[in-house]
């Protein structure tokens, strides 16, 4: 059965005391808010004035933006760690509402600095006080034609909690709500179905079991089929409706619009996908006659083709491999990867309520921290590798960016983590190429002190 969060020792979860201390401190940023919306407040109307009272705004805004992340980093972790616990479950409803909030109370900057004109705004540009913004500037006049008035604005800043509703119904439902069945696993052993273990189970070899794992799980969830549609409904309805109000010609045009990419850029990446078909059908082709198969059914996807073969990898084995296989990016880096396995940065295994998947997170006061749900799987390993990529990234981001500068944009995102998966699977080749061999002529067994083939 699913361990609670209390059964997992300390060292495998993230320490959350680098951000606030308690609760209390926790309370003590929220309630620090409006303050910073008050001096914020106190430039409306004056940004035409001077240069001065423009790059004050932006700076004053900013520190409003590290204070909100701050707390909302803290209340959402606490929740993901186990999203059954009402009481985080509640702190995130409580940033969530008051950031709605927040951001109708400021929305009248970009309108007041569109207002201003081109000429004017291109003036103060040369001021020496906005030698730190000039990127920022850049940025928000791209947004000149999906901005609206101030009081429109500040309606949509509004909404944009209950706007998120779909996406927090599901985001529940899926990860407390939904109670999946036991299963007798490969050793004979009951075994609850769960989020992070449904992958794990649908690599047996024995088809039986995969097959009543597939249909249980989905079973579960056909059962909250017309729940689970609304929310998908729900979700997409929001997405036109902002992209129609800004003026985007469609929701994926506002979807890309923020990195700055065009549509034509993601139309040529799904045409690769199509063009790369037919290679995939041959996998697919091959994968059936590997495993003796008839036809492939969907509970045959994760399977291992190569037979007798079974991996386990433990934790401290693949975080091994990890720090080993990222070497060739030099000391420096693999010594703040050290930092994250030794400082507590990742919420290691699996807990009832806990968030499925894994994700890298935090803000810029944090470290960045990694949520996983390790199962001693291969896969595992390589999410392990995958989200230190994103937080390797996000902290060398950091490290080299001020707090108004620091994220980066999604297209650009998956770059380190696929680095690191390349750099894990070119390592992890050459480190068992001998035994890789073996298991292509006869079968050999092999054994060392943390992972078991057979």
């Amino acid at each position: 059965m699913q361990k609670t969060r209390e059964e997992i020792p300390e060292e495998f979860k993230w320490d959350l005391s680098k951000l606030f201390v308690s609760d209390e401190a926790w309370q003590k940023d929220f309630d620090s808010l409006k303050s910073c919306v008050d001096r914020i407040n106190e430039l409306q109307g004056k940004l035409d004035h001077s240069a001065e009272n423009l790059a004050e705004v932006i700076k004053r805004r900013d520190e409003l933006s590290r204070v909100k992340d701050r707390v909302r980093t803290y209340a959402s972790c606490n929740s993901d760690q186990d999203t059954g616990n009402a009481k985080y479950l509640a702190m995130v409803d409580k940033i969530d509402t008051e950031s709605a909030k927040l951001l109708a109370a400021v929305s009248w900057i970009e309108p007041e600095v569109f207002a201003m004109g081109e000429e004017k705004t291109a003036q103060f540009c040369k001021a020496p006080v906005m030698a730190p913004y000039l990127r920022y500037i850049e940025v928000l006049l791209r947004d000149k034609p999906h901005t609206l008035s101030k009081s429109e604005e500040a309606l949509i800043a509004g909404a944009e909690d209950a706007l998120s509703t779909a996406s927090n119904v599901y985001k529940v439902l899926a990860n407390a709500d939904l109670k999946f069945p036991v299963v007798k696993n490969d050793k004979g052993e009951d075994q609850e179905i769960t989020q992070s273990n449904y992958v794990t189970l649908l690599m047996s070899k024995n088809r039986d079991l995969r097959r009543e794992v597939f249909t249980s799980y989905f079973k579960v969830h056909e059962g909250m089929r017309n729940t689970l549609a609304m929310c998908l409904s729900g979700n997409v309805k929001m997405q036109v409706y902002k992209a129609h109000i800004r003026h985007f010609k469609s929701a994926l045009c506002a979807s890309l619009h923020n990195d700055n990419v065009g549509q034509e850029v993601y139309d040529s990446l799904i045409e690769a996908v199509h063009e790369s078909l037919p290679a995939f059908f041959e996998y697919v082709t091959l994968r059936r006659k590997c495993l003796g198969l008839e036809y492939l059914d969907m509970y045959d996807n994760y399977v291992p083709i190569v037979p007798n073969f079974h991996l386990e990898v433990p934790y401290s084995q693949g975080r091994e491999w990890v720090l080993e296989a990222l070497r060739p990016l030099g000391d420096e880096y693999c010594a703040v990867v050290k930092r994250a396995f030794t400082e507590r940065w990742i919420d290691v295994y699996e807990n009832k309520g806990k968030q499925s998947g894994a994700y890298s997170g935090g803000c810029y006061d944090s470290p960045p921290f990694i949520l996983s749900n390790y199962t001693g799987t291969l896969d595992s390993v390589f999410t392990l590798a995958h989200e230190m990529g994103h937080s390797m990234h996000t902290h060398l981001s950091k490290s080299h960016q001020t707090h108004l500068y620091s994220e980066y944009r999604i297209f650009v995102a998956e770059v380190a983590s696929t680095v690191n998966e390349a750099l894990l699977f070119h390592y992890l080749v050459n480190k068992f190429a001998k035994f890789i061999v073996h298991q292509l002529t006869p079968a050999v067994p092999w054994q060392s002190n943390h992972v078991r083939v057979s």
